[in-house]
């Protein structure tokens, strides 16, 4: 199958303008709490000036008007622009522009904000991202909003994953440390600095587990984070079973933050075979199985 060029691709946009009417009517709105936590971001005020790029039929611009912000909205195609133009009629502080983005005469340094609602991906790479740094007051924000179909069923075990991994964060976050703030994906890390001056190491805690009954989560990786531990609880398990395994992680947390050194010197230790020599089996690996010798029977 060709695959088109990406200008190719981008041309696709027009489709929505030949059937503006059809687009209005079935492109939902954007939530109003979305808009807030956004000019919020922005530290937008009224009167303040903002870009939106690609208004289509105006679903955001009302949103944006309605909080008293002086709206330039560029639109490409005629047809949802003079849509707009109809939602909006009368609307203070609004100035529709019909322009690509890319071909848009616009001043430096003048908005306050650029807004786009899933339409950014529309301009051209080579233009969007230095024009809109060039259009923005020092400081000015970005926003991108994006549709995501929280009811996809499609996309219902990557959302289970990611809630999974928050719901760990959250869980842990007050006895053990992450290197960066805020939400995560499906994906939680954390580092050792919660096992700071305890003589315990990510290695030892990570041994412990394995006593406890739990596979160790991926450990010393990213490279860049100092005894990393990355734990990512798959869409399979379910809140039964991490909280299981949240409360084997919070009793070890503790246990290592009182000095229990007993408690992970050593350990596995109810384990077939018992801590491994990491450091020689790294300078001399076994890459292949042979067979034990047999003992030969007496003659």
């Amino acid at each position: 199958m060709t695959r088109l060029s990406e200008s190719a691709a981008r041309g696709y946009g027009k489709v929505f303008d030949e059937i503006a009417a059809e687009y209005d009517r079935r492109r939902p709105a954007y939530p109003d709490e979305l808009i807030d936590q956004a000019c919020q971001v922005a530290g937008l005020g009224s009167g303040d000036r903002v870009l939106e790029i690609g208004c289509g039929s105006g679903q955001l611009t009302r949103g944006l008007v309605a909080r008293d912000l002086h709206v330039t909205a560029l639109e490409p195609g005629k047809n949802l622009l003079a849509l707009a133009g109809r939602n909006l009629e009368g609307a203070p502080g609004l100035e529709f522009v019909n322009a690509r983005f890319e071909d848009a005469l616009l001043a430096r340094d003048q908005f306050q904000a650029v807004f786009s609602a899933s339409a950014f991906h529309w301009v051209d790479p080579k233009v969007s991202w230095q024009k809109t740094a060039e259009v923005l007051v020092p400081g000015g924000t970005l926003a991108l909003v994006q549709y995501f179909g929280l009811e996809e069923s499609r996309s219902k075990p990557d959302q289970d994953a990611v809630l999974a991994a928050n719901y760990v964060r959250v869980a842990l976050e007050d006895v053990m440390s992450a290197p960066y703030p805020g939400p995560c994906m499906h994906e939680m890390l954390f580092d050792e600095h919660f096992l700071k001056e305890t003589g315990i190491t990510t290695l030892d805690f990570a041994k412990a587990m394995i006593d406890e009954g739990y596979h160790p989560m991926t450990m010393y990786f990213p490279l860049v984070v100092h005894g990393a531990m990355l734990i990512e609880p798959t869409e399979s398990e379910s809140r039964e079973s991490v909280d299981r395994f949240l409360h084997v992680l919070r009793r070890l947390a503790e246990e290592a933050k009182a000095g229990n050194l007993a408690r992970f010197a050593g350990a596995p230790r109810y384990t077939p075979r018992r801590r491994m020599d990491e450091t020689a089996a790294a300078r001399k690996p076994v890459l292949r199985w042979h067979p034990p010798a047999l003992a030969q029977a007496a003659e």
